[in-house]
């Protein structure tokens, strides 16, 4: 966004270069667009800032913006939206191809419960207990909860359902789903729930 910003002034500066009756009324027409485009974009970014939103949030917010009316300000937030979707189909496919969880920032919806050992772990297990809680709290609607319910119950069927013949060796279905519920959480509030329908 800020590149083309930046390539569209250098245009208008050459074409000043070489052209020196530019009015402030055709500067006005031509950065026009942007008068439109930032306000917008400063008003998501102040909401996320806000909220403190992470991963699947900001995905529903950039969503929710691609339905605007103005046809700029919808491309813009699709652009937007194009680049973040990169991010979370690579994430999601590192977790479901290949079963590896890549999240630095503790943003995919899908989370690795670290518990610590030692005397210190009763407390830290209390508190990661909580903070698991508090990121899985948030204001959706009945229907996407159902939703997230099926997607678990889906990640939990033994391979064999979906027709794997790959050789689990020691580990069978039991001992993959108890793996899944005492290694891993699903963060509802995580979960870009605007495309579940």
């Amino acid at each position: 966004m800020l590149t083309v910003y930046r390539e569209h002034i250098l245009a208008i500066e050459q074409e000043f270069l070489r052209d020196r009756s530019l009015t402030v009324l055709s500067l006005q027409q031509k950065f026009g667009i942007y008068q439109q485009m930032f306000p917008a974009l400063l008003t998501l970014m102040l909401e996320i800032e806000e909220q403190t939103m992470k991963g699947g949030e900001i995905l529903n917010a950039l969503h929710i913006k691609c339905t605007s009316g103005n046809p700029i300000i919808k491309n813009m937030f699709s652009k937007i939206l194009f680049c973040c979707h990169r991010v979370f189909f690579h994430q999601l496919n590192a977790w479901i191809v290949h079963g590896q969880l890549v999240d630095i920032c503790q943003e995919f919806f899908i989370h690795k419960i670290d518990y610590a050992h030692g005397q210190s772990g009763v407390k830290n297990n209390v508190s990661t207990l909580e903070n698991e809680r508090n990121l899985n709290t948030t204001k959706i609607s009945a229907n996407t909860v159902t939703n997230a319910n099926m997607i678990g119950s889906i990640l939990s069927m033994a391979a064999e359902n979906f027709g794997a013949t790959d050789n689990f060796g020691e580990l069978n279905s039991q001992n993959i789903e108890h793996e899944w519920n005492i290694s891993y959480t699903l963060r509802i509030s995580m979960l870009p729930h605007c495309y579940i329908s």
